[in-house]
């Protein structure tokens, strides 16, 4: 969790000279850190002027925004975040969902959104970003949550280890590096080996590359199960799997709703 902090021109003027051992350092350096610096969300909608507002917590699954003024939106209202550091000319769209919107003492106006494709979500991430999306307290706080299935993906002349970060009864979507991607440029039918969480037996199994979506480092494939192969022995097991992980997500966006997240980052 992180908040907003003072702009050097905010900052006061008897902790910004401080030396080493000075009994406020820490205050100094809290607001001068790196991994401290605040985050923007640009709100953007069809036929809407953009609305800038500031994160006060973020994870993979969503974050809440303040606005100064209220951005006129509702709740399940479909948008794009715009999530921009000063410190950083790249920035991450997050295709969104509207959860709860509830007005701020200060005139204001606190709203929680939920990132609806987080896999596309965690193909824009570098090494800056992943440290905000990627906190170990929203992995405590929303146990199971985040999706990572460990899979081996070959083919003929090759194979590689990757991650599953979305997994349905009829595929996966996996990330792959661009190198890795472009090996497989000819290549539509692939061997998978994973092993579902709290499972003790490795799922093999082969699949088709359904679709292929290129970013900037890592290409996202769309992998559909061969539904007359092995992975008719599994579907039980794969079923129980996406109904648990979905379960965990339902459970995460009534907290949403509730307005618990934004109790944590008052």
């Amino acid at each position: 969790m992180f908040f907003r902090k003072k702009r050097d021109s905010e900052t006061d003027s008897s902790t910004r000279d401080l030396k080493p051992g000075h009994p406020n350092q820490r205050r100094q350096y809290r607001v001068r850190s790196p991994a401290a610096a605040p985050l923007r969300a640009s709100l953007e909608r069809e036929r809407s002027a953009p609305v800038v507002g500031d994160c006060v917590d973020i994870s993979i699954g969503g974050t809440w925004v303040d606005f100064a003024r209220d951005p006129r939106i509702s709740k399940d209202e479909l948008c794009t975040l715009v999530v921009r550091s000063e410190e950083q000319p790249d920035s991450i769209r997050a295709t969104s969902r509207v959860v709860t919107v509830a007005p701020r003492d200060d005139g204001g106006v606190r709203v929680g959104f939920e990132f609806t494709n987080r896999i596309e979500l965690y193909a824009q991430l570098d090494e800056f970003y992943a440290r905000y999306f990627n906190r170990r307290r929203h992995v405590r706080a929303v146990p199971d949550f985040e999706l990572k299935i460990p899979v081996r993906l070959g083919w003929r002349s090759g194979s590689f280890p990757t991650i599953a970060r979305d997994i349905s009864e009829g595929g996966l979507g996996i990330l792959v590096p661009l190198d890795k991607a472009k090996e497989l440029e000819r290549i539509d039918v692939v061997d998978l080996v994973f092993r579902l969480p709290g499972q003790r037996a490795d799922i093999e199994c082969r699949a088709t590359i359904r679709s292929r979506s290129v970013f900037s480092k890592t290409c996202l494939l769309g992998l559909e199960f061969d539904p007359d192969g092995p992975i008719r022995g599994h579907l039980l097991a794969l079923r129980r799997c996406v109904e648990k992980h979905q379960a965990a997500c339902k459970a995460w966006k009534a907290r949403m709703a509730k307005g618990q997240g934004s109790r944590r980052a008052s």
